[in-house]
């Protein structure tokens, strides 16, 4: 699982750091990670509460074979949250942004910056979506199969409703680019 992880990390890194070449802290922003991470880490709590938290990342490390099946589905249920809490957090920054940048659209030189700023947090909930919460519920999840245990129908993660409110964020981000070109051809 660590070999996994780092080789899921290294070549994030790569793909990040080799096209943008001296360029890459132009993909950091400390407010939008701190939103993303905010969301995600009060939401959580909010759900599961600290104990929870702590079994369901412990469980992740440990062999034991003496973990129950129900502790199981409270655990793939945490990291089923943490996947839609960060798409949630990404999506909500994402709009917010664009709202900041329409109320700067009387000056251009405002919108690129805008636009470039309010896609991060998209950017960080989906990478820990996806390439972190999703891979660990699964790792759970070899282990619930492995011992062929029944769950609930709960712990099935809602992909659906990341899927419609990806389109709407775009359809949305769309607009606002066509409002945006209009306004500078117009």
């Amino acid at each position: 699982m660590v070999l996994g992880l780092v080789i899921l990390l290294g070549v994030l890194a790569w793909g990040l750091l080799a096209p943008t070449g001296d360029r890459w802290l132009a993909l950091v922003d400390l407010p939008a990670a701190i939103w993303v991470g905010g969301i995600l880490t009060g939401g959580l709590w909010l759900s599961f509460g600290p104990g929870r938290l702590l079994r369901a990342v412990a469980a992740l490390f440990s062999a034991d074979e003496t973990i129950i099946p129900e502790a199981y589905a409270v655990y793939l249920l945490v990291f089923t949250r943490a996947y839609q809490l960060a798409w949630g957090a990404g999506l909500v920054g994402l709009l917010l942004s664009v709202v900041l940048m329409l109320q700067n659209m009387d000056d251009p030189a405002y919108i690129g910056p805008g636009m470039a700023i309010g896609l991060l947090p998209a950017v960080y909930g989906a990478f820990l979506a996806e390439f972190l919460f999703a891979p660990l519920r699964q790792v759970l999840a070899n282990r619930v199969i492995e011992r062929e245990v029944d769950l609930p129908v709960a712990v099935t993660p809602y992909r659906s409703v990341v899927g419609i409110g990806m389109a709407v964020a775009f359809a949305l981000l769309s607009i606002v680019l066509l409002l945006v070109l209009t306004t500078w051809h117009g």
